[in-house]
Formats: C-alpha cells, sequence, structure tokens
C-alpha cells in the first residue's frame, strides 16, 4: 500500500477533497478534483471520472415525492486524484493534536437534548411510527487552525477512537 501523498496536499493548497472510511475496514480513500453543483440526478456527470455526489434530501422530488427546498445544491465531487491508504498511514499524516476550540455554543443544551432524543425513542420509535429521525442541533466554535487542518486534526480523533 503506498504512503500518503494525496493528505499533504490537502493540507497545503485549497483543493477540494473528501475522505472515506468504510466501517471495520482497514483502508481509507481520499479523494480530490474539482466541485460542481447540478440542478436533478440526471445532470451528475457520469463520462468516466469518478464522482462522488452529496444528494440533498429534496431530490426524492424527482420522483414525485413531497420535499422541502432547502436550496441545498445537489454538490458534485468530480476525481482528479485517488488514493487507497492503510489507515496506520493516514493518521502518521494527519495532525497530531486536535485543534483547540473556544466559544462553543449550542441550540439546545445537553439536558433538553437527551430528553428529546428520549422522548423520540418512547413515543415514536417505541411505538413503531419510524426507526430513523434526525433532531437538529447545531454547535458553533471558534478555532484558530485554519480550517483544513482543524477538520483534519478531528477526522484523526475520530479515527483513534
Amino acid at each position: 500500500m503506498p504512503s500518503p501523498s494525496l493528505l499533504p496536499r490537502l493540507l497545503a493548497d485549497d483543493v477540494p477533497f473528501a475522505i472515506i472510511r468504510r466501517e471495520n475496514d482497514p483502508t481509507i480513500d481520499v479523494l480530490a478534483g474539482s466541485v460542481i453543483d447540478v440542478p436533478t440526478l440526471a445532470d451528475i456527470p457520469l463520462t468516466g471520472a469518478e464522482v462522488l455526489a452529496l444528494v440533498p434530501f429534496r431530490q426524492v422530488a424527482e420522483r414525485g415525492y413531497d420535499a422541502h427546498d432547502d436550496g441545498t445544491p445537489l454538490r458534485c465531487l468530480v476525481v482528479a486524484q485517488r488514493e487507497t491508504l492503510h489507515i496506520d498511514d493516514v493518521l502518521a499524516a494527519l495532525p497530531q493534536h486536535p485543534a483547540d476550540v473556544s466559544d462553543v455554543t449550542t441550540t439546545i443544551d445537553d439536558e433538553t437534548y437527551a430528553q428529546i432524543v428520549q422522548t423520540v425513542i418512547d413515543d415514536e420509535i417505541g411505538r413503531g411510527e419510524g426507526a430513523n429521525f434526525v433532531i437538529r442541533r447545531d454547535v458553533t466554535a471558534r478555532t484558530a487552525e485554519t480550517g483544513v487542518v482543524a477538520l483534519l486534526s478531528w477526522l484523526r480523533e475520530l479515527l483513534v477512537s
């Protein structure tokens, strides 16, 4: 397996990228390329290049379902470079210390959020009304690191935990 050559570039350049780890897989895919937004699923460019499409929920409207359109774009990473790396090589190449954060605020405090989740479990999931719910909670914070350094340092923390 090759040593990382693309990861250091992500830290140095302003290049769109995605990092994918499949559960329990010892490898990680690093993708870099250009980003385009397209209006419909049929407009995703499937003409030879690998494409990672980030499809917002509103696209179900293309299949005749009602969906709230919050304006989130259907975004595609058209892959120009790809590496598959062993997780140990990725961990060695990522920033070794997590980016410090300050001024952390949440839209819902921990206790209230826990109560909402428990209510959904008891009243919705427990009665068979569904099994997949998203409960929005926004968290904002500040860091002195650049966005990519902070992101990749937090990714490392997730990978080792």
